[in-house]
């Protein structure tokens, strides 16, 4: 499981607006 590639997707749904109404990209 790469943990790094999830954690980074996570940051980049952060940052480009959590209450965005698309789904998060993982």
């Amino acid at each position: 499981m790469q943990y790094g590639l999830v954690v980074k997707k996570c940051f980049a749904y952060v940052n480009s607006g959590a209450h965005s109404p698309h789904p998060p990209p993982f």
